[in-house]
Protein backbone atom coordinates (compact mmCIF):
# COMPACT_ATOMS: atom_id res chain seq x y z
CA UNK A 1 0.00 0.00 0.00
CA UNK A 2 1.58 3.26 -1.14
CA UNK A 3 0.60 6.39 0.70
CA UNK A 4 3.79 8.43 0.82
CA UNK A 5 3.84 10.74 -2.18
CA UNK A 6 3.35 14.05 -0.43
CA UNK A 7 5.57 16.92 -1.51
CA UNK A 8 5.14 18.59 1.88
CA UNK A 9 7.09 15.81 3.59
CA UNK A 10 10.87 15.58 3.23
CA UNK A 11 10.85 11.82 3.76
CA UNK A 12 7.79 11.56 1.54
CA UNK A 13 9.82 12.99 -1.33
CA UNK A 14 12.61 10.48 -0.64
CA UNK A 15 10.12 7.62 -0.51
CA UNK A 16 8.59 8.81 -3.79
CA UNK A 17 12.00 8.78 -5.49
CA UNK A 18 12.58 5.24 -4.22
CA UNK A 19 9.21 4.22 -5.64
CA UNK A 20 10.38 5.09 -9.15
CA UNK A 21 13.20 2.56 -8.66
CA UNK A 22 10.69 -0.21 -7.78
CA UNK A 23 11.94 -0.50 -4.21
CA UNK A 24 9.26 -2.26 -2.10
CA UNK A 25 7.32 -0.05 0.27
CA UNK A 26 8.42 -1.71 3.54
CA UNK A 27 12.07 -1.39 2.47
CA UNK A 28 11.61 2.32 1.76
CA UNK A 29 10.19 2.87 5.23
CA UNK A 30 12.98 0.76 6.75
CA UNK A 31 15.70 2.79 5.05
CA UNK A 32 14.17 6.05 6.21
CA UNK A 33 14.02 4.63 9.75
CA UNK A 34 17.69 3.60 9.45
CA UNK A 35 18.76 7.07 8.32
CA UNK A 36 16.93 8.72 11.22
CA UNK A 37 18.32 6.22 13.73
CA UNK A 38 21.90 6.86 12.61
CA UNK A 39 21.59 10.64 12.31
CA UNK A 40 19.66 11.66 15.40
CA UNK A 41 20.64 10.90 18.97
CA UNK A 42 17.15 11.78 20.28
CA UNK A 43 15.49 9.55 17.68
CA UNK A 44 17.85 6.67 18.49
CA UNK A 45 17.39 6.95 22.26
CA UNK A 46 13.59 7.24 22.00
CA UNK A 47 13.29 4.20 19.74
CA UNK A 48 15.71 2.12 21.83
CA UNK A 49 13.80 2.95 24.98
CA UNK A 50 10.51 1.94 23.35
CA UNK A 51 11.95 -1.33 22.01
CA UNK A 52 13.58 -2.27 25.32
CA UNK A 53 10.28 -1.58 27.05
CA UNK A 54 8.49 -3.87 24.56
CA UNK A 55 10.89 -6.64 25.57
CA UNK A 56 9.91 -5.93 29.19
CA UNK A 57 13.52 -4.75 29.69
CA UNK A 58 14.71 -8.38 29.52
CA UNK A 59 17.53 -7.31 27.18
CA UNK A 60 19.29 -5.54 30.07
CA UNK A 61 20.55 -2.73 27.86
CA UNK A 62 21.48 0.37 29.92
CA UNK A 63 20.25 3.71 28.60
CA UNK A 64 23.80 5.00 28.83
CA UNK A 65 24.74 2.73 25.89
CA UNK A 66 21.96 3.82 23.51
CA UNK A 67 24.15 6.38 21.78
CA UNK A 68 26.51 3.61 20.63
CA UNK A 69 23.88 1.54 18.84
CA UNK A 70 23.84 1.27 15.04
CA UNK A 71 21.32 0.16 12.44
CA UNK A 72 21.50 -1.85 9.20
CA UNK A 73 18.65 -2.41 6.77
CA UNK A 74 17.71 -5.46 4.67
CA UNK A 75 19.97 -7.92 6.48
CA UNK A 76 20.37 -11.69 6.71
CA UNK A 77 19.49 -13.88 9.66
CA UNK A 78 22.44 -15.41 11.56
CA UNK A 79 21.89 -18.94 10.21
CA UNK A 80 20.15 -18.50 6.84
CA UNK A 81 21.19 -15.97 4.20
CA UNK A 82 17.89 -16.45 2.36
CA UNK A 83 15.89 -14.91 5.20
CA UNK A 84 15.92 -11.12 5.33
CA UNK A 85 14.49 -9.14 8.27
CA UNK A 86 14.05 -5.44 7.53
CA UNK A 87 16.35 -3.99 10.18
CA UNK A 88 19.18 -4.99 12.49
CA UNK A 89 20.20 -3.00 15.56
CA UNK A 90 23.60 -3.73 17.05
CA UNK A 91 25.96 -2.31 19.66
CA UNK A 92 29.25 -0.76 18.46
CA UNK A 93 32.13 -1.07 20.87
CA UNK A 94 34.05 2.15 21.40
CA UNK A 95 37.46 0.41 21.24
CA UNK A 96 39.08 -3.00 21.57
CA UNK A 97 39.17 -2.66 25.34
CA UNK A 98 35.40 -2.34 25.45
CA UNK A 99 34.34 -5.80 26.61
CA UNK A 100 30.64 -4.97 26.76
CA UNK A 101 28.46 -7.13 24.51
CA UNK A 102 24.76 -6.95 23.81
CA UNK A 103 22.65 -9.22 21.58
CA UNK A 104 21.50 -7.91 18.23
CA UNK A 105 17.89 -6.86 17.80
CA UNK A 106 16.11 -7.61 14.53
CA UNK A 107 13.02 -5.73 13.36
CA UNK A 108 10.34 -6.84 10.92
CA UNK A 109 8.50 -3.80 9.54
CA UNK A 110 4.96 -3.96 8.20
CA UNK A 111 3.03 -1.10 6.65
CA UNK A 112 0.53 -2.71 4.30
CA UNK A 113 1.35 -6.42 4.35
CA UNK A 114 0.09 -8.60 7.23
CA UNK A 115 2.34 -10.27 9.78
CA UNK A 116 2.89 -13.90 8.80
CA UNK A 117 3.33 -16.63 11.40
CA UNK A 118 5.27 -18.68 8.84
CA UNK A 119 7.70 -15.82 8.16
CA UNK A 120 8.27 -14.95 11.82
CA UNK A 121 8.61 -18.60 12.75
CA UNK A 122 11.25 -19.04 10.05
CA UNK A 123 13.22 -16.09 11.39
CA UNK A 124 13.22 -17.59 14.89
CA UNK A 125 13.57 -21.31 14.21
CA UNK A 126 15.55 -21.44 10.95
CA UNK A 127 17.36 -18.11 11.01
CA UNK A 128 18.05 -18.48 14.75
CA UNK A 129 17.18 -14.90 15.65
CA UNK A 130 17.15 -14.53 19.41
CA UNK A 131 15.59 -11.05 19.67
CA UNK A 132 12.98 -10.15 17.08
CA UNK A 133 10.34 -7.42 17.27
CA UNK A 134 7.67 -6.40 14.78
CA UNK A 135 6.60 -2.83 13.99
CA UNK A 136 3.23 -2.63 12.25
CA UNK A 137 0.87 0.02 10.95
CA UNK A 138 -2.29 -1.88 11.89
CA UNK A 139 -3.12 -3.96 14.93
CA UNK A 140 -1.28 -7.25 14.22
CA UNK A 141 -3.34 -9.88 12.44
CA UNK A 142 -1.64 -12.55 14.54
CA UNK A 143 -3.12 -13.04 17.99
CA UNK A 144 -0.89 -11.92 20.82
CA UNK A 145 -0.69 -15.47 22.20
CA UNK A 146 0.93 -16.63 18.93
CA UNK A 147 3.50 -13.84 19.06
CA UNK A 148 4.10 -14.59 22.73
CA UNK A 149 4.70 -18.24 21.85
CA UNK A 150 7.39 -17.10 19.40
CA UNK A 151 8.71 -14.62 22.00
CA UNK A 152 8.19 -11.72 19.58
CA UNK A 153 6.91 -8.43 21.04
CA UNK A 154 5.07 -6.06 18.75
CA UNK A 155 4.69 -2.29 18.62
CA UNK A 156 3.10 0.01 16.05
CA UNK A 157 4.45 2.94 14.06
CA UNK A 158 1.84 4.92 15.98
CA UNK A 159 3.73 4.15 19.20
CA UNK A 160 6.94 5.54 17.72
CA UNK A 161 5.07 8.68 16.60
CA UNK A 162 3.56 8.98 20.08
CA UNK A 163 6.99 8.66 21.73
CA UNK A 164 8.69 11.16 19.39
CA UNK A 165 5.93 13.73 20.00
CA UNK A 166 7.00 13.77 23.65
CA UNK A 167 10.60 14.64 22.76
CA UNK A 168 12.04 18.12 23.02
CA UNK A 169 15.12 18.06 20.75
CA UNK A 170 17.46 21.02 21.07
CA UNK A 171 20.12 20.24 18.45
CA UNK A 172 19.37 21.28 14.87
CA UNK A 173 19.85 17.78 13.41
CA UNK A 174 17.64 16.23 16.06
CA UNK A 175 14.89 18.79 15.56
CA UNK A 176 14.86 18.26 11.80
CA UNK A 177 14.89 14.45 11.92
CA UNK A 178 12.28 14.12 14.67
CA UNK A 179 9.97 16.75 13.18
CA UNK A 180 10.14 15.34 9.66
CA UNK A 181 9.70 11.73 10.75
CA UNK A 182 6.64 12.75 12.78
CA UNK A 183 5.20 14.45 9.68
CA UNK A 184 6.10 11.43 7.58
CA UNK A 185 4.14 9.11 9.89
CA UNK A 186 1.17 11.49 10.07
CA UNK A 187 0.94 11.83 6.29
CA UNK A 188 1.23 8.03 6.02
CA UNK A 189 -1.68 7.52 8.46
CA UNK A 190 0.66 5.96 10.99
CA UNK A 191 -0.16 8.27 13.90
CA UNK A 192 -2.87 7.77 16.50
CA UNK A 193 -5.96 9.82 15.64
CA UNK A 194 -6.31 11.67 18.92
CA UNK A 195 -9.23 13.88 19.94
CA UNK A 196 -8.36 17.34 21.15
CA UNK A 197 -10.01 19.34 23.90
CA UNK A 198 -11.91 21.23 21.19
CA UNK A 199 -13.21 17.96 19.72
CA UNK A 200 -14.69 16.89 23.03
CA UNK A 201 -16.04 20.36 23.82
CA UNK A 202 -17.78 20.57 20.41
CA UNK A 203 -19.57 17.31 21.10
CA UNK A 204 -20.38 18.38 24.65
CA UNK A 205 -21.90 21.69 23.50
CA UNK A 206 -23.96 19.91 20.84
CA UNK A 207 -25.39 17.43 23.36
CA UNK A 208 -26.20 20.19 25.87
CA UNK A 209 -27.94 22.31 23.20
CA UNK A 210 -29.88 19.54 21.46
CA UNK A 211 -30.43 16.97 24.25
CA UNK A 212 -31.22 13.97 21.96
CA UNK A 213 -34.03 11.94 23.54
CA UNK A 214 -32.98 8.59 22.06
CA UNK A 215 -31.67 5.86 24.35
CA UNK A 216 -28.94 5.03 21.83
CA UNK A 217 -27.77 6.85 18.76
CA UNK A 218 -24.81 6.56 16.43
CA UNK A 219 -21.90 8.95 16.11
CA UNK A 220 -23.20 9.82 12.62
CA UNK A 221 -26.41 11.22 14.13
CA UNK A 222 -24.74 14.29 15.60
CA UNK A 223 -23.77 17.24 13.45
CA UNK A 224 -20.24 17.75 14.75
CA UNK A 225 -17.06 17.38 12.70
CA UNK A 226 -15.18 16.10 15.73
CA UNK A 227 -17.31 12.96 15.89
CA UNK A 228 -15.17 10.98 13.44
CA UNK A 229 -11.96 11.63 15.38
CA UNK A 230 -13.51 10.51 18.66
CA UNK A 231 -15.18 7.54 16.98
CA UNK A 232 -11.94 6.29 15.39
CA UNK A 233 -9.96 6.97 18.55
CA UNK A 234 -12.24 4.90 20.78
CA UNK A 235 -12.52 2.09 18.22
CA UNK A 236 -8.76 1.80 17.68
CA UNK A 237 -7.98 1.91 21.39
CA UNK A 238 -10.70 -0.66 22.12
CA UNK A 239 -9.50 -3.10 19.49
CA UNK A 240 -5.94 -2.65 20.77
CA UNK A 241 -7.10 -3.80 24.20
CA UNK A 242 -8.93 -6.78 22.71
CA UNK A 243 -5.63 -7.75 21.09
CA UNK A 244 -3.80 -7.45 24.42
CA UNK A 245 -6.57 -9.14 26.42
CA UNK A 246 -8.30 -11.62 24.06
CA UNK A 247 -11.96 -12.29 24.72
CA UNK A 248 -12.49 -15.65 26.40
CA UNK A 249 -15.05 -16.79 23.83
CA UNK A 250 -14.91 -14.43 20.82
CA UNK A 251 -17.75 -16.27 19.04
CA UNK A 252 -20.16 -15.66 21.92
CA UNK A 253 -19.33 -11.98 22.36
CA UNK A 254 -20.90 -9.05 20.56
CA UNK A 255 -19.34 -5.62 20.03
CA UNK A 256 -21.38 -2.47 20.45
CA UNK A 257 -20.37 0.98 19.29
CA UNK A 258 -18.76 3.34 19.32
CA UNK A 259 -22.18 4.82 20.01
CA UNK A 260 -23.83 7.35 22.24
CA UNK A 261 -26.20 6.31 24.97
CA UNK A 262 -28.30 8.59 27.13
CA UNK A 263 -28.87 8.48 30.87
CA UNK A 264 -31.09 11.50 31.19
CA UNK A 265 -31.19 13.84 32.97
CA UNK A 266 -27.56 13.17 33.94
CA UNK A 267 -25.81 13.15 30.59
CA UNK A 268 -24.55 11.10 27.63
CA UNK A 269 -21.83 8.55 27.15
CA UNK A 270 -19.82 7.77 24.03
CA UNK A 271 -18.44 4.28 24.42
CA UNK A 272 -17.41 0.96 22.93
CA UNK A 273 -18.49 -2.20 24.72
CA UNK A 274 -18.64 -5.98 24.62
CA UNK A 275 -21.30 -8.26 26.04
CA UNK A 276 -22.47 -11.86 25.75
CA UNK A 277 -24.81 -12.42 22.79
CA UNK A 278 -27.22 -14.58 24.76
CA UNK A 279 -27.18 -12.29 27.79
CA UNK A 280 -27.05 -8.68 26.57
CA UNK A 281 -27.87 -7.38 30.05
CA UNK A 282 -24.89 -9.09 31.66
CA UNK A 283 -21.09 -9.30 31.47
CA UNK A 284 -20.49 -5.96 29.84
CA UNK A 285 -17.17 -4.21 29.62
CA UNK A 286 -17.14 -0.70 28.19
CA UNK A 287 -15.14 2.51 28.12
CA UNK A 288 -15.23 5.94 26.59
CA UNK A 289 -16.25 9.49 27.46
CA UNK A 290 -19.09 10.83 29.59
CA UNK A 291 -20.60 14.27 28.89
CA UNK A 292 -22.59 15.54 31.91
CA UNK A 293 -25.57 17.88 31.47
CA UNK A 294 -25.11 19.46 34.88
CA UNK A 295 -24.81 23.25 34.74
CA UNK A 296 -22.34 23.08 37.60
CA UNK A 297 -20.02 20.68 35.80
CA UNK A 298 -18.79 21.46 32.28
CA UNK A 299 -15.96 18.91 32.29
CA UNK A 300 -15.74 15.79 30.14
CA UNK A 301 -14.94 12.52 31.90
CA UNK A 302 -13.07 9.40 30.82
CA UNK A 303 -14.54 6.20 32.20
CA UNK A 304 -14.20 2.43 32.12
CA UNK A 305 -16.73 0.01 33.61
CA UNK A 306 -17.19 -3.71 34.00
CA UNK A 307 -20.39 -5.31 35.27
CA UNK A 308 -21.75 -8.83 35.16
CA UNK A 309 -25.24 -7.65 36.00
CA UNK A 310 -26.74 -4.31 34.99
CA UNK A 311 -28.61 -4.12 38.29
CA UNK A 312 -25.27 -3.45 39.94
CA UNK A 313 -24.39 -0.63 37.56
CA UNK A 314 -23.97 2.57 39.60
CA UNK A 315 -25.95 5.63 38.51
CA UNK A 316 -23.86 7.81 36.23
CA UNK A 317 -24.79 10.94 38.14
CA UNK A 318 -21.76 10.12 40.28
CA UNK A 319 -19.56 11.07 37.34
CA UNK A 320 -20.53 14.71 37.65
CA UNK A 321 -19.99 14.93 41.38
CA UNK A 322 -16.29 14.23 41.70
CA UNK A 323 -13.19 14.61 39.56
CA UNK A 324 -12.02 11.19 40.68
CA UNK A 325 -14.20 8.17 41.41
CA UNK A 326 -13.26 4.56 41.84
CA UNK A 327 -15.50 1.72 42.83
CA UNK A 328 -15.29 -2.03 43.09
CA UNK A 329 -18.21 -4.06 44.44
CA UNK A 330 -18.86 -7.75 44.73
CA UNK A 331 -21.92 -9.61 45.94
CA UNK A 332 -20.86 -13.26 46.16
CA UNK A 333 -24.33 -14.40 47.13
CA UNK A 334 -25.88 -13.13 43.90
CA UNK A 335 -22.75 -13.40 41.76
CA UNK A 336 -22.70 -9.67 41.08
CA UNK A 337 -19.42 -8.00 40.39
CA UNK A 338 -18.68 -4.52 39.11
CA UNK A 339 -15.71 -2.24 38.86
CA UNK A 340 -15.01 1.15 37.42
CA UNK A 341 -12.69 4.08 37.28
CA UNK A 342 -13.43 7.57 36.01
CA UNK A 343 -11.58 10.82 36.05
CA UNK A 344 -12.22 14.31 34.71
CA UNK A 345 -9.88 15.62 32.07
CA UNK A 346 -7.50 18.36 33.24
CA UNK A 347 -7.10 21.76 31.70
CA UNK A 348 -4.96 21.13 28.63
CA UNK A 349 -3.85 22.96 25.54
CA UNK A 350 -5.63 22.01 22.35
CA UNK A 351 -2.68 20.17 20.78
CA UNK A 352 -2.25 17.74 23.67
CA UNK A 353 -4.47 14.89 22.49
CA UNK A 354 -1.86 12.51 23.93
CA UNK A 355 -2.97 13.51 27.43
CA UNK A 356 -6.57 12.56 26.64
CA UNK A 357 -5.39 9.15 25.42
CA UNK A 358 -3.27 8.64 28.53
CA UNK A 359 -6.18 9.45 30.83
CA UNK A 360 -8.52 7.02 29.10
CA UNK A 361 -5.84 4.32 29.18
CA UNK A 362 -5.43 4.97 32.92
CA UNK A 363 -9.15 4.37 33.41
CA UNK A 364 -9.12 1.13 31.42
CA UNK A 365 -5.99 -0.24 33.10
CA UNK A 366 -7.31 0.67 36.54
CA UNK A 367 -10.61 -1.07 35.88
CA UNK A 368 -8.86 -4.22 34.65
CA UNK A 369 -6.60 -4.26 37.73
CA UNK A 370 -9.44 -3.68 40.18
CA UNK A 371 -10.71 -7.18 39.68
CA UNK A 372 -9.97 -10.41 37.89
CA UNK A 373 -12.33 -9.66 35.04
CA UNK A 374 -13.97 -12.94 33.98
CA UNK A 375 -14.82 -11.43 30.61
CA UNK A 376 -11.17 -11.49 29.60
CA UNK A 377 -8.43 -14.11 29.51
Amino acid sequence: MDSIDNKDSFFGIIAGNCKSKNIPYEIRVSKIFQACFLRSKIFRESVMELICSAFANNLNIPKSTFERWNCNSVVNTPEDRNLHPDLELYYSRTNKRDKVKFPKIYIECKVGAPLSFKQLSAYKNIGRIANLISITKNIPELRKNKLTKLEIPSIRWQDIHYRLKQCNPKELDDRFVVHEFIRFLEISNMAYELPTEDDLNHIHRFLISNKPDKNHFSVADINVDSKIVCNNFIKDLSETYVWHYPLRKPTSVKKWGPKFYSILPYGYGLCYSWFEKDKPDKHEFCWGFFFPLSKEDNKVYCFADYVNDHKSFPPLITYSKSPYIEYCREDTMHGIKSAGFNISLPEISNDEGEIIREYLIKCINKCIRLLDVEFWH
